[in-house]
């Protein structure tokens, strides 16, 4: 198999996997709105749910990141969620934990964005 085909085949499959990171979090962003404005504590394990997913699909997703990253000027993308600030998220549902998650997710979406543009111009040349 030739070095384009397998960078292509690597960049599709971190394609449709950041795709997914980007739905979790569209999901746990949505979440957390409503979470600010008295979701409660079934909304935080949900929202945290996601957001455990998303991590997971990151995860995945590294592994083709890996074997882009000359080809990509991409940074290392982490979902850093600290266990202390899930708990006081969780448990001490206040505004000032919603707000603080949903400055993490809305960072975390831009660069996921940003990643899958780069992903599909990657793409785009090399199926030319």
């Amino acid at each position: 198999m030739s070095d384009n085909r397998q960078l292509l085949i690597s960049a599709e499959r971190a394609l449709a996997t950041m795709k997914e990171v980007r739905d979790k979090l569209s999901k746990a962003g949505d979440l957390g709105v409503w979470d600010m404005f008295g979701g409660g504590l079934f909304i935080s394990f949900v929202k945290h749910d996601l957001l455990d997913d998303a991590k997971k699909c990151l995860q995945n997703a590294q592994h083709d990141l890996d074997i882009l990253r000359e080809q990509l000027d991409t940074a290392d993308l982490q979902l850093d969620c600290s266990d202390s600030l899930k708990t006081i998220d969780i448990w001490f549902d206040n505004i000032i934990a919603d707000i603080m998650m949903q400055d993490k997710i809305k960072d975390l979406k831009q660069q996921v964005e940003q990643t899958i543009y780069q992903l599909q111009n990657l793409i785009a040349i090399l199926k030319a």
